[in-house]
């Protein structure tokens, strides 16, 4: 939690349960009725600035009726360094990403694939419950609510964390045994023809 800005992690710790509270009860109805609207979230951006885009035509085209002076809206902009610094991180992450996707795909790490394809198919399966308002809210809901159940209870979580990790392990081991076999039993089938 130190990479958290003091006020995010006060927020985060309920440190003032009123602020906390005010703060997650408008999430949660700001999520209520995103879901109950059935605006998908393309559809909820588009109307936004399309309201955005006609609302100031509209002031704009009345204020020089009116003789009164127009608003000016000012868009930043980036400058050129954070542009580099930007483009440095993105080709950084795509190349480590792209790096991943080359040793998964080119089925030399038998392991690593079946990983790889164990955890998109969770992720597919868990993914087609929520739709993305859902999964917004689990975010923050997460954000407010796991921090501090992990303070309150941290010697018991971590007891099943370890606990847990060793199970995986042993899973892993055993996953990785069979990999072996049968990647031995692949080349002893493609010598003896």
């Amino acid at each position: 939690m130190e990479y958290l800005s003091p006020e995010t992690k006060d927020l985060v710790m309920w440190t003032d349960p009123k602020k906390t509270g005010a703060v997650f009860g408008g999430a949660t109805l700001l999520y209520y009725f995103l879901e109950q609207s059935g605006y998908t979230a393309i559809s909820l951006v588009s109307n936004v600035l399309l309201l955005a885009v006609i609302g100031s035509f509209l002031w704009s085209s009345a204020s020089r009726f009116m003789g009164k002076a127009m608003f000016k809206i000012h868009i930043p902009e980036i400058d050129e360094a954070t542009t580099r610094s930007l483009a440095t991180t993105f080709q950084s992450a795509f190349n480590k990403a792209g790096a991943y996707g080359n040793r998964v795909l080119s089925g030399s790490e038998p392991v690593l694939t079946l990983k790889t394809a164990g955890v998109l198919y969770v992720a597919s399966k868990f993914g087609g419950f929520f739709h993305f308002w859902t999964l917004c809210y689990t975010v923050v809901f997460s954000a407010f609510v796991l921090p501090k159940v992990y303070v309150m209870k941290k010697t018991e979580i971590d007891a099943l964390v370890a606990q847990g990790s060793k199970q995986i392990e042993a899973y892993t081991a055993v996953l990785k045994e069979q990999a072996t076999q049968m990647m031995n039993k692949a080349k002893d089938g493609k010598k003896a023809q």
